[in-house]
């Protein structure tokens, strides 16, 4: 398979998941007026865009997980040995491993690759990967030039929460002074 940079699988990723939400909400408003041929032909299409959002996951995400991007991404112990177990096993194999049920290693299983999803969407983004959601959001309109009061206004916080998520941001990313 030819190279295809992690941005590529990450942008297009986004753009099936936005055509899957579509979709879904078209078959949602319209669900009185589509007769059973309609209906079945859309849930194929849903299901086929599930496919190929599971596949485009897979690409960008099992292609590069190493132990140090688990470190990174600051995952359990438990989480990061599922996560390592699972790139060779199935979820019933690792299961058996470590004598869980199947479920658990599912759930935990997805709950890292969410991590990994946003610490690699971060990282294409130029977005420090190190800052929590509220902390990305503040990052983002100061970095488009907006006052703290902007920035509190637009995310409907106070001036005092974005201040101090401000110097939080700062000491995550080792900058003492005004500029991020």
């Amino acid at each position: 398979m030819p190279y295809i940079s992690n941005k590529t699988f990450i942008d297009l990723y986004q753009e099936y998941k936005e055509s899957r939400r579509g979709i879904t909400e078209y078959k949602i408003a319209n669900a009185l007026y589509l007769d059973y041929a309609k209906s079945e032909n859309i849930n194929e299409i849903i299901n086929d865009l599930n496919e190929v959002l599971k596949k485009l996951k897979n690409g960008f995400i099992y292609g590069s997980i190493t132990k140090e991007d688990l470190r990174e991404i600051k995952l359990t112990a438990r989480q990061e040995q599922i996560a390592m177990l699972r790139q060779k096993y199935t979820c019933t194999e690792v299961a058996n491993i470590l004598g869980v049920p199947p479920s658990t290693i599912f759930i935990t299983y997805n709950a890292v690759l969410n991590k990994i999803l946003r610490h690699k969407e971060k990282i294409e983004k130029n977005i420090p990967p190190v800052l929590s959601k509220q902390q990305t959001d503040i990052y983002l309109l100061y970095a488009q030039g907006k006052k703290n009061a902007q920035i509190a206004e637009h995310l409907n916080i106070s001036a005092d929460t974005v201040k101090t998520q401000l110097k939080r941001i700062r000491k995550k990313m080792n900058t003492g002074n005004n500029s991020i």
